[in-house]
């Protein structure tokens, strides 16, 4: 799910700076806590099949190396200190992962905004089609179940619905909905838009329009 993909990636980023200050303030338990945050990293991407994760395994072996002497080709000066290299190889497979990681991201949310905008035209053949039910009572993921649910049976939307059901997993259809929807009816009050319905009652005629 590429929501969720996303979500794990950017707890890793968010954690970072936590051992980079580490390695701002010289502390000795920087090099531990990095080889400690890219095992995260690699365990993360293992369980998600991503090949990045090979990648990850290989810079913490840089990092083991280089206490035992070796050396990347232009990663650290020469006359440095075995614990010197192996800190300049350490903040170098650092930056290497949080690019990679970075680039999966933006991946992630290129795919998305595409999903997004798919669905965004979705909601508005469909509203014009016929009202929209408003959650009412309901609770949010029954409602957004049977909100997607419904999207596929109006003929002018039957396709578009099949394509994205077939292209998007179910959560990502879920998420991307709600955040739609949220922007669709301005959730500010209890007052429906023009266009919508509140669940299970009949339709008034009314149309959202975009």
């Amino acid at each position: 799910m590429l929501s969720a993909t996303r979500h794990m990636l950017t707890a890793h980023l968010l954690d970072l700076p936590r051992v980079l200050d580490r390695y701002a303030a010289a502390d000795p338990a920087f090099v531990g806590e990095a080889l400690a945050w890219l095992s995260s990293v690699e365990q993360t991407l293992l369980k998600l099949r991503r090949p990045l994760a090979g990648q990850v395994a290989s810079a913490r072996g840089r990092i083991l190396g280089a206490k035992d002497g070796y050396r990347p080709n232009g990663a650290v000066s020469s006359g440095t200190t075995p614990r010197q290299a192996q800190r300049a190889v350490t903040a170098a497979a650092l930056t290497e992962t949080d690019n990679a990681l970075r680039d999966i991201i933006t991946g992630i949310d290129t795919r998305l905004d595409g999903y997004r905008e798919k669905i965004a035209q979705l909601l508005a053949v469909a509203s014009h089609a016929r009202p929209l039910p408003t959650p009412g009572d309901q609770p949010r993921d029954p409602w957004l179940r049977s909100l997607w649910s419904d999207l596929a049976t109006t003929p002018d939307t039957a396709g578009m619905h099949a394509y994205l059901k077939a292209a998007l997993a179910p959560g990502d259809a879920l998420d991307l909905l709600g955040e739609l929807v949220d922007n669709l009816l301005g959730q500010t009050d209890d007052t429906p838009l023009p266009g919508t319905r509140a669940a299970g009652a009949a339709p008034e005629g009314g149309r959202i329009t975009r």
